[in-house]
């Protein structure tokens, strides 16, 4: 699947530029989260630009319970997993 991407190797420039594009994108998504309309139209977007390059589902809570597994590492304390994990999961929720 990330082949395109040098997904044979994680810590290439071309996926590591992947990740943080992928990464930037659940940011976007997470900082529209409190205007319904461009959140709307940005997950209308992500939606379809996925759909085409056959990104599934799962694809998505995969990437969401790895986020989840990461995040404690760098926010420590003042993680509050269940509104990370209530966020994510409403978001993928509208992509499926």
């Amino acid at each position: 699947m990330f082949s395109k991407y040098r997904g044979d190797n994680i810590y290439s420039a071309e996926f590591q530029a992947s990740s943080q594009r992928i990464l930037g994108a659940f940011a976007m998504l997470i900082e529209t989260t409190d205007d319904p309309e461009a959140l709307k139209v940005l997950l209308e977007k992500v939606k379809a630009d996925h759909a085409e390059k056959g990104i599934r589902p799962e694809f998505y809570e995969a990437l969401r319970d790895e986020l989840l597994e990461a995040l404690p590492k760098y926010l420590g304390a003042h993680l509050d997993f269940d509104a990370w994990n209530g966020c994510l999961t409403a978001l993928i929720e509208k992509l499926k």
